[in-house]
This record gives structure tokens, sequence and C-alpha cells, in this order.
């Protein structure tokens, strides 16, 4: 009923009782009334501190990131000019120019007929020449070996020495030795190898993020190994899960994306959607007899929003970002909010059976309180 409609209905219920003098029916119309006005107030003020609260969480996650990103950075001390990034390539050049003039020289004393005094006066600029060049080529593997090792850090203030090993193609023995000789010459000034020398950090402070790592790897594992058993059990959990981590996988390619990177509001949206995927593969981990239940989500909600964050990392790798290309990254970032609202929804949605449970067991327990006379007064008057 519209409001001009309900108005005249309280109009005319206002007329009749005056000529009647029943009033039960203007009571009622203006109970009605006022059961309409205190929902649309409420839906007005709880969509307003909705919004109020997101924007704070928004904020407070904001802040959190730039605390840990500036902690992270106050951990990992690092030489921005190691040593050798100058001296290396002049120590090449300059080997080379003498070992070029020794030539001249021992072809110019070859032309004149006096070789072996020649090859004599040249023996100790000729030696000289492939020190430096030798010496040169050595600091510059060792600058190109240092910031390799940099790179597979990805700014984390802790690294294996198993990645280390993998990314450079050195053996275990020589990642170490290389390791070891970065932090005596300073390169990484306050770092240390820990854990039986698996695991380089680069401050005392840096270890709680490592262990903090570890507790996840295990916690993989852990869930692995659990995987593997439900699997034998349970055939479609492993296609399941798989399916949900190749989106977590997508996902986090879209979170090292150039536009990610550059706007807080859409990474943290993208953070939300993971974490919200990761509490749905738990779920399904632990409750893999509900999966039937979960067809729509798996079949078709889960790959359109694989193809859908793959198409927006294509999109967003073109190098000339056209308008088409832009209005189509920017529809994708406004679905995902949704998408994330509607599997959180979804996530809410398997404990609602719990809840009646706990709300019928609870009521089960008071009726039996106050039957044996145990019921708390205060409790019941409240």
């Amino acid at each position: 009923m519209s409001e001009s409609q309900e108005k005249t209905g309280i109009t005319d219920a206002f007329t009749e009782a005056m000529k009647t003098g029943d009033f039960s029916t203007l009571n009622e119309k203006l109970n009605s009334l006022a059961d309409t006005a205190i929902e649309a107030a409420g839906s007005f003020i709880s969509s307003g501190t909705e919004a109020v609260q997101k924007y704070s969480d928004s904020q407070e996650e904001k802040q959190k990131r730039r605390l840990e990103a500036k902690r992270k950075r106050e951990l990992s001390p690092m030489t921005s000019s190691p040593a050798g990034t100058v001296s290396g390539p002049v120590l090449l050049i300059c080997g080379i120019i003498i070992l070029l003039a020794c030539a001249a020289g021992v072809m110019t004393a070859y032309t004149l007929g006096h070789m072996t005094a020649g090859l004599f006066f040249l023996l100790v600029p000729v030696a000289l020449s492939f020190y430096m060049i030798l010496k040169g080529f050595s600091l510059n593997h060792r600058v190109a070996l240092f910031r390799e090792f940099r790179e597979v850090m990805h700014g984390e203030p802790y690294v294996s020495m198993k990645e280390l090993s993998e990314a450079s193609g050195l053996s275990d023995r020589k990642t170490y030795k290389a390791v070891k000789e970065f932090i005596e010459i300073k390169y990484f000034p306050k770092g240390q190898l820990i854990y039986k020398d698996h695991y380089l950090i680069l401050s005392p402070g840096a270890k709680e993020y490592l262990d903090r790592h570890l507790a996840e790897v295990r916690k993989k594992q852990e869930r692995e190994e659990q995987e593997a058993k439900l699997s034998k059990k349970y055939p479609s959990l492993k296609a399941a899960s798989d399916a949900i981590d190749a989106t977590i996988g997508t996902l986090r390619a879209t979170q090292r994306s150039r536009t990610a990177k550059s706007n807080e509001e859409f990474n943290a949206q993208l953070e939300a959607l993971e974490k919200t995927l990761g509490h749905i593969n738990e779920y399904i981990l632990q409750n893999p007899e509900n999966i039937p239940n979960m067809k729509s989500f798996l079949d078709y909600f889960l790959p359109t929003v694989d193809k859908l964050l793959t198409t927006y990392n294509t999109l967003d790798a073109q190098k000339l970002q056209t308008e088409t290309i832009k209005q189509s990254k920017k529809e994708i970032e406004e679905t995902l909010g949704s998408v994330e609202y509607a599997f959180r929804k979804m996530y809410d949605g398997f404990f609602q059976n719990t809840a009646l449970d706990v709300s019928s067991d609870i009521s089960v327990m008071n009726t039996m309180f106050a039957r044996n006379g145990l019921q708390n007064p205060d409790f019941k008057d409240k």
C-alpha cells in the first residue's frame, strides 16, 4: 500500500470511528503505520551503519597494510649499492684496454724483430690485465647474484636456501658459500642463517615472520594430508578443493596486477574475496558430505569468477589501456564486490542449521531449568 493510500485509509477510519464510537479499526491502522515507519527507519539506520562500518574497516585494513609494509622494510636491511657495482665494470674495461695495448706492443716488437725483448717487457702488463679482467668478472657476477637473491625474496625479510639455490641454479654448497660471503661483506648487514642453515633472515626481528610462514606451510601440509585421506572416501572432494585453490591462485595473480597495486580499495576487495574462498575451502574439507549441495557454486559461480579474473589479468597486462579495456576492467571490479558479498552470505548459510540446533538446545535447557526451579529470575526477566 502506498503512503497516500495509507493516509486515506487512516482518514476514513478516523471518520468512521467518530461516527460509531468504535476506535479498534483506527488503532489497527495507526499501529500498522507506526510499524511501517519503524521498519523503514530501522532499515535506513542499518544500511547507514553498515556503510560506516564498511568504510571504517576499509580504512583500518589500509592502515594495517601500511604498518605491515613499513615494518617489513625495517626488518629487511640490505645494501642499496653493493660493493663491485662500479669497480667491477671499471676493472673489466681497464683490463681489456691493457690487454689490447699489450697485443699491439707484441705486434710492434714482432715487426721490429725484437720479439723476445717485447715479450719480456710485456709480461707484467699482460698478467695485470688478466688479473683485472678476472677480478672484474668476479665482482660483476657477485653483484648480479646478490640482485638475483634480492628479487627472489619479493620484499620479505626471510628466504629459504632452497629457493635461492633453485632460482640461481647454484648447488646448495655454493649457495651457502655465497650467502655467507654476502653477510660478511655487509650486503646483508644484519643477516644470519638459522634452523640448521636452511633459512636466511635479514635481521633478528624477521624470525617472527619466518615462524609464521613455516606455521602456514605446516598447516597447508596437514590440510593436503587430510585432503588425501578424505579424497578416498569422497572422490569429488579433491576436484572441489582444487577448483577453489585454482581460483585463489588466479586471484593472487590479480592482486599482483598494476591496477591492484595502485588501487588500495580494489586490492582490499581482492583480499576479502581470497579470505572468503579460503573459509569456504576449509568448510568443504571439514564437511565433504555437503559438496553435492554446492553444485551451483562449483559448476557455475566459481568457474565464472575464475574466468572474469583471468580476463581482467589479460586486459590489465595490455600496454595500451584503451577506453574499452578500462570499461571492461571497471565492470569486473564492480562485479567482484558483489561476488564477495554473495560468497560470504553462502558461507554464512552453511551454519544456519547449526544456529537452529543451538537455539533449540538452549530453549530446551531453559525449559528444564524452569521446570526444576533452577532458572535465574534476573535472567528470566531479561
